[in-house]
């Protein structure tokens, strides 16, 4: 797929509260299909939540894994806090998995 087909998303970096070490990265997918955002629902919400359209957002570097999540499931920005990092990215991993099967992608050829 070219560029222009998946939206970027974003490392998940969170502070790490024991005041020991680093922060804490969370592995997640790098880019998801732009065909999710595209959808007339994913284009309101991303219109609603970011006052940008899909593309505009992938030019601009694409979006936190809390910020697809709550596009994905048509949430407003201000639930964002509902939602931890390690829920999103769960959610981004089984809707990147619904977009393969839905295309007919074998999911063994990865």
């Amino acid at each position: 797929m070219s560029r222009t087909d998946q939206m970027p998303i974003m490392p998940q970096a969170m502070p790490n509260y024991s005041g020991k070490g680093p922060v804490l990265y969370y592995e997640h997918p790098r880019s998801m299909p732009m065909s999710l955002f595209t959808s007339l629902q994913g284009k309101e919400r991303c219109q609603r939540n970011h006052g940008q359209t899909p593309e505009r957002l992938a030019e601009r570097g694409g979006l936190g894994v809390r910020e697809a999540a709550c596009i994905l499931l048509d949430k407003p920005y201000r639930e964002l806090g509902t939602i931890t990092p390690e829920e999103a990215i769960k959610f981004l991993e089984i809707a990147l998995e619904g977009d393969k099967v839905l295309q007919g992608v074998d999911q063994d050829s990865d």
